[in-house]
């Protein structure tokens, strides 16, 4: 049951890593507000 646990932590360690890398992308090529980019992200769950 704790592996599982670990497991999960990292996973959503690895979506938010993965959110905040797509974000700093977008806001590279497109400017967005932040609250585009926060209805986008909870676009993307």
């Amino acid at each position: 049951m704790k592996d599982w646990k670990s497991i999960d932590d990292q996973l959503t360690l690895l979506k938010s890593r993965g959110i905040a890398y797509f974000q700093a992308i977008a806001s590279r090529f497109r400017p967005m507000s932040p609250g585009k980019l926060n209805s986008f992200a909870r676009l993307r769950h």
